[in-house]
């Protein structure tokens, strides 16, 4: 999809419309359906099916629209016709609505009258809520709606009437307000989603490739954990049989003492941990009242130890939180809250919550854990703003490559152009060594050449918006066989390519794929006498996994990692051509459509690539 910010977000907001749309559809089925019993005694009933009946064809027609919306292969092209056609639809809908103001006119009762208000504006703050992505649609429905049944209840003149009338203009009023802000929201979300969707994506792959040295690094380290714990386990054993024996001389001296020693420890040990905690304590029993604090706790609130004692918790908790602690004070759990302090101020914390119950069964009083987490809310904000500021960053880095490789070429084609005219023009003028030297130059020219386009289209691959279709691999791949097999008619390869394999992704980027693996394959079995070359996929629990296999030249599995790095080779170049630059590629095409891709290789034996979509 292509096009303007303005045209893009457009076109989303008219899908989510549309995606809304048989929301609207069922809400005016079933409460036309509500009207139509409910005034069946009251006015003739000619009027209600008429009615009835206008609502159910246009749900109908709305219905055709939805369906032919759906399989509109441009919708982005048609999507100011779109636009215009479902508020037309509304509009209609609307004035549909509009006329059951009329059947006021048909009966006096007043209660009748006052409930079919009801549920008008009651459809039109459904209305306002589900379709306030565009501004136009919305009023389209509410104007139509509303406005017939101001006029008659202001005609009619009684004083319920009149206030009705009021109300429901004011209703139009302030309903627009917060339509207004969801719309404001809404184009706001689709304008960030666009312009931060390729350096998140772009920080994605970064992370996972960081996620992978992470890996490596931890191998290593579970080697060397994996030796100190042999180590520690001998050490360990030497100790318990030192322990057991200490131990049992211990036993027998201090079984007397032991049970009163015991409980005194425990009691002075269990208050040493309380009183010296990091986090704030407190005990509250019934009716809020605070039965217990440590020093860490009213440190958070800014009193001294003695002046807590006593006082209702709820004191400091904010307006908002009073009434929830009230409520939820026997609930275990972890929550987020604000606490306020003797000067006022709030405080951020998290606290952790147990009900203590007495041998009855009953509630006896709660114990809270309270964490000051003010430092850690500075800290998260800070990375916030580092984040974008590393986003930023990659944004400028990925254009600056962008143009340093398109301003390479114009130089380096001038170059090309002169070797090739001093090749054709003065080769008989400069001797062997002369020649020599210029196809030198031409050939690291054209190499030059190859490289900056390789470059050039990894970063368009990290730049290009996918476009998802159905894809038949077997298809693609045959088509790339062919032109390779025409490029060098000489060569007998084996092709095995399995039929019928489809994949879900975009058709530009998945054929760059093959062509990279398949070409790749076609080189490195250049010196087989039997080179053979295989594609198809296998279906497991986790779904569908591509290969391309060979028997060509292989490589050693311990340079793996570096295989899908840029310009990173494990041939040289005088055995087997190429920048280095294509697995690059084929791996950021791969990880763009939230796939993965690996490979199983054995030095002079070939190699398959497995990868998923």
């Amino acid at each position: 999809m292509k096009g303007s910010l303005d045209d893009l977000v457009l076109a989303k907001k008219v899908s989510l419309i549309f995606s809304l749309l048989p929301i609207g559809i069922v809400a005016t089925v079933i409460n036309s359906s509500i009207i139509s019993v409910l005034m069946w005694n009251v006015i003739p009933n000619i009027w209600i099916i008429s009615w009835l009946l206008a609502h159910l064809v246009f749900a109908i027609l709305r219905i055709v629209m939805f369906t032919v919306f759906k399989s509109d292969t441009k919708k982005f092209q048609h999507v100011k016709r779109w636009k215009y056609l479902i508020s037309f639809f509304l509009m209609s809908s609307g004035c549909i609505w509009g006329s059951s103001a009329f059947f006021g006119l048909l009966h006096s009762s007043v209660a009748y009258q006052m409930v079919v208000a009801v549920v008008l504006g009651g459809m039109c703050s459904g209305v306002a809520a589900t379709y306030s992505a565009l501004r136009l649609t919305y009023y389209s429905f509410i104007i139509p709606t509303l406005v017939p049944q101001i006029v008659l209840f202001f005609t009619m003149g009684t004083p319920v009437h009149l206030a009705f009338a009021v109300m429901l203009t004011l209703f139009i009023i302030l309903i627009s307000f917060p339509a207004e802000a969801n719309h404001s929201i809404i184009s706001s979300n689709y304008r960030l989603l666009f312009k931060n969707e390729d350096l998140i994506r772009y920080l994605r792959e970064s992370n996972e490739n960081a996620q992978l040295e992470i890996t490596r690094r931890k191998q290593v380290e579970s080697e060397l954990l994996k030796s100190r714990s042999e180590l520690e386990q001998k050490v360990k054993d030497r100790t318990i049989a030192l322990s057991l024996a200490n131990d049992h001389l211990r036993i027998q001296i201090e079984k007397r003492m032991r049970v009163e020693n015991e409980l005194r420890e425990s009691e002075k040990y269990y208050r040493s941990i309380v009183e010296t905690a990091q986090e704030g304590i407190w005990i509250i029993g019934e009716n809020h009242r605070i039965y217990y604090t440590n020093q860490k706790m009213a440190q958070i609130l800014g009193y001294d130890l003695n002046e807590l004692k006593g006082k209702d918790a709820c004191e400091f908790l904010d307006e908002n939180q009073k009434s929830y602690h009230g409520v939820d004070r026997r609930v275990r759990g972890i929550r987020q809250k604000n606490l306020r302090k003797s000067d006022g101020t709030l405080v951020p914390v998290i606290e952790s919550e147990s009900s203590l119950i007495d041998s009855t069964g009953q509630f006896h009083v709660k114990l809270g854990m309270v964490t000051d987490i003010t430092e850690r809310q500075k800290w998260e904000k800070k990375i916030v703003r580092l984040n974008n500021s590393l986003q930023e960053t990659n944004r400028e880095l990925s254009e600056f490559s962008h143009s340093v490789s398109h301003d390479l070429r114009a130089p380096l084609h001038t170059i090309q152009a002169f070797c090739e005219l001093m090749q054709d023009e003065y080769a008989k003028v400069l001797n062997e060594t002369g020649n020599e030297y210029l196809s030198i130059v031409r050939k690291s020219a054209d190499r030059m050449n190859e490289l900056i386009g390789d470059m050039l289209k990894l970063s368009r691959v990290t730049r290009t918006e996918l476009n998802r279709k159905n894809v038949n691999l077997s298809n693609v791949a045959r088509d790339i066989i062919n032109t390779l097999q025409k490029k060098d008619p000489l060569r007998s390869v084996h092709v095995e390519i399995q039929e019928d394999v489809f994949a879900n992704g975009d058709p530009g980027l998945l054929r760059i794929v093959l062509e990279n693996l398949l070409s790749n394959s076609w080189k490195f079995t250049r010196k087989k006498d039997d080179p053979r070359i295989g594609f198809g996929v296998d279906f497991k629990e986790g779904g569908a996994i591509y290969h391309v296999c060979d028997n060509g030249a292989g490589f050693d599995m311990k340079f793996k990692e570096r295989l899908f790095q840029p310009f990173h080779r494990l041939h040289s170049e005088s055995e087997f051509e190429g920048t280095g630059v294509g697995l690059a590629t084929v791996y950021r095409i791969i990880k763009k459509h939230g796939g993965a891709i690996w490979v199983d290789a054995i030095k002079n034996k070939g190699a398959t690539f497995y990868f998923t979509l």
